[in-house]
């Protein structure tokens, strides 16, 4: 269900934003990170991005 959705995602860099992120990111969804925290962002991009479906904002 959630291949080829595109989600945007706010408060995605840690907690329950970042799971939803990433549970969302393995059902195939591209997921968009929304956060206060742009080191937060780039951090959490970089531990969900292995296959390029996740985008930072």
């Amino acid at each position: 269900m959630a291949e080829g959705s595109v989600l945007f995602i706010t408060g995605a860099a840690r907690g329950i934003g970042f799971d939803i992120a990433n549970a969302f990111s393995e059902a195939g969804a591209k997921v968009v990170l929304s956060d206060l925290s742009q080191d937060a962002v780039d951090e959490a991009v970089s531990q969900l991005n292995g296959d390029g479906s996740v985008m930072e904002f």
